[in-house]
């Protein structure tokens, strides 16, 4: 447990074994340098692209002559819309989540999973973990590939002992120990930042000096941004769409290492803090595992690091801007006039209106002066942006999940131009679950090993099946579940007739039916209906009302029956009386006797369409008669 407001040195590892430990650790921390170094060019260039910085990319001049003065330089920044709408999608609604009874069907066992579940909820609200953290990571997890938080049990003279919940903002100040290339577990985990002195004497009591870097590549000043290797590129305040935080106060280094030690042949999870390269803490902690949790994007096999949502999107995201810059250049020079002067040396170009265009000077015979003839097709590439922006939408998101709703679409046609939002969002999903899930029976181990007043609904309850009796058992930790809402939202309408379905079919349970429904606690209202039906006056009023309920309904269904038989009598009647003024009339359609039918066949032509002509002279003649005394009423 970290303890802070005070420097501890863990006696029961001694002073030659803190020693060794700490040597080993600080030579692992500089050869972790090549490794934040290879990472930083790539999760800066993310940056870069979501922040709207992608004038210093190019696929087609070198960036000095993109700037050039007089240029168009467009920067259209379609990755970031991409991002923000899969990140809202993503974070819009947050899962449900149950802790699951060790017997579902004990009662007090039930009641007891329910308690943990509140106290769970209530810990993440404590912490903001789904307005805040979770909606932090899951940018994180989109544009820079992973996201990291912690979680730790702090004992402090102003909140006491609560669990704390913190995020991690920038993954290049994240140092890991992989234990494999899979990216699922790791030995030892390092968080290194610069803090202001005054963060430095809050959290530890000390009066520490700003840090410089032994190797020339730290600095006493800093932002939130800046880390002892000086890795972060430098961007001007004009390129930038968001303010860099940055101040002239001092800082110092501190280093938050987790990892696993071998203390007295038993695996330890030990803390160290460093401060400006001190040691200032060494603990032996008693967590079962490193408080830090690390989750992932889309995988990127065969490397502990996840490939980002905008990697694919780069490049088209370039070439859009770098032909839009040179389709801009080709209309400015297009829409001003150049002027053509053949032998006049004494012609001032001041004299054309500013505006205009160029003037070129030829020498010759004669003297003149005209505008220059100048054709412009833009066309072509019009035609290539297109193909570039459907280029990045069908690689991206579907054109109509960055619509607002109103594009003329059908609902199959748009739930087919969805699916792609919806598999990645699963996808991000899932990395989420496997994360909250260590989060969540983390939190139950924390409550059994750090808080015995929870020990009450944290044990299990146990019934025997011999003699009938109950009791309670050891504290155990529950397995969890969740639930996600539909990418796709289905209105609260079709939620509440799907339940009701499953209810009438007794396939689902009343506490499953009030929670479709969209209630937010089933169990109050469980137990509200339970206070109802002891209540025997209302109980006897609802039984009249349900007596009453199906007459009510079944009188108004035979009031429309009569309507309906009312209205069809009275049309019937309407008929009769026109047929009986006008008689029957006449059909003008010729009938052919069985004769002619049996005897009518069609005879391919030359193209093998048939030309319905009868198959005898007889029925040729029986035919054209009957024809003809139909065209004369007979």
């Amino acid at each position: 447990m970290l303890n802070t407001g005070t420097l501890i040195m863990d006696e029961s590892v001694n002073k030659d074994a803190r020693e060794k430990i700490v040597d080993r650790i600080s030579e692992d921390l500089e050869k972790l340098k090549e490794e934040v170094s290879s990472r930083e060019p790539v999760i800066q260039k993310r940056r870069n692209f979501y922040e709207g910085n992608q004038e210093r990319y190019t696929n087609v001049v070198g960036l000095t002559n993109k700037m050039q003065e007089g240029h168009i330089l467009a920067v259209f920044n379609y990755i970031m819309k991409f991002v923000q709408k899969l990140h809202q999608v993503l974070t819009n609604s947050i899962p449900k989540i149950k802790i699951v009874p060790q017997d579902e069907g004990n009662e007090v066992e039930t009641i007891r999973a329910e308690m943990v579940e509140k106290t769970i909820s209530k810990i993440l609200r404590d912490n903001k973990f789904w307005h805040v953290i979770f909606k932090r990571c899951g940018l994180n997890q989109i544009r820079d590939g992973d996201f990291s938080f912690d979680c730790k049990v702090i004992d402090d003279s102003i909140d006491g002992k609560h669990i704390e919940i913190t995020p991690t903002e920038d993954l290049l100040k994240l140092l890991v120990w992989w234990d494999d290339a899979s990216g699922s577990s790791f030995s030892a985990v390092a968080f290194r930042d610069l803090w202001t002195l005054s963060k430095i004497k809050r959290e530890f009591g000390i009066d520490a000096q700003a840090f410089s870097d032994p190797g020339g590549g730290g600095s006493t000043q800093g932002n939130h941004l800046t880390n002892q290797y000086g890795l972060f590129a430098t961007s001007s305040s004009s390129s930038t769409i968001t303010p860099t935080g940055e101040t002239k106060l001092p800082k110092g280094e501190v280093i938050d290492y987790w990892g696993y030690e071998v203390i007295k042949n038993e695996v330890k999870v030990i803390n160290i803090i460093f401060v400006n390269r001190e040691v200032k803490q060494f603990v032996v902690t008693d967590y079962r595992k490193i408080p830090r949790f690390i989750g992932h994007s889309f995988i990127n096999s065969g490397r502990p690091w996840s490939s980002s949502f905008i990697d694919p999107l780069m490049d088209p995201q370039v070439e859009l801007n770098d032909r839009t810059s040179e389709e801009g250049d080709l209309i400015r020079v297009g829409a001003h006039m150049k002027f053509l002067v053949v032998n006049m040396p004494d012609f001032d170009p001041d004299s054309v209106k500013p505006g205009s265009g160029q003037v070129i000077f030829i020498e010759g015979e004669g003297a003149d002066f005209r505008p220059l003839i100048n054709t412009m097709t833009p066309f072509p590439s019009e035609a290539y942006l297109t193909r570039i922006l459907d280029h990045m939408f069908n690689i991206g998101l579907p054109k109509i999940a960055l619509s607002a709703g109103t594009a003329p679409y059908t609902g199959r046609v748009a739930s087919i131009v969805y699916q792609p939002i919806i598999d990645i969002v699963s996808e991000l999903r899932i990395q989420w679950e496997t994360v909250l899930e260590d989060l969540v029976l983390t939190i139950q181990q924390y409550l059994i090993d750090y808080f015995p007043e929870t020990h009450a609904f944290m044990r299990e309850h146990i019934e025997t099946d011999e003699n009938g009796q109950s009791y309670d058992g050891e504290p155990v930790i529950r397995e969890v579940q969740f639930d996600w809402e539909n990418v796709l939202p289905l209105s609260r309408s079709d939620k509440v007739v799907d339940a009701s379905t499953l209810r009438d079919r007794h396939a689902i349970s009343l506490y499953t039916y009030l929670e479709e429904a969209g209630f937010k606690d089933p169990s109050s209202e469980i137990k509200r209906l339970k206070k109802e039906s002891a209540d025997q006056e209302l109980m006897t009023i609802m039984e009249k009302f349900s007596q009453y309920a199906p007459g009510v309904i079944k009188a108004q269904l035979d009031a429309q029956r009569k309507m309906q038989s009312a209205q069809d009598e009275q049309a019937g009647a309407g008929a009769a009386q026109v047929a009986e003024a006008t008689g029957t009339p006449k059909s003008n359609t010729p009938i052919l006797n069985n004769g002619q039918n049996d005897g009518r066949r069609g005879i391919p032509s030359g193209t093998g369409t048939p030309t319905g002509q009868t198959a005898s002279l007889k029925g040729a003649v029986a035919q054209k008669t009957q024809n003809i005394n139909a065209a004369a009423g007979v």
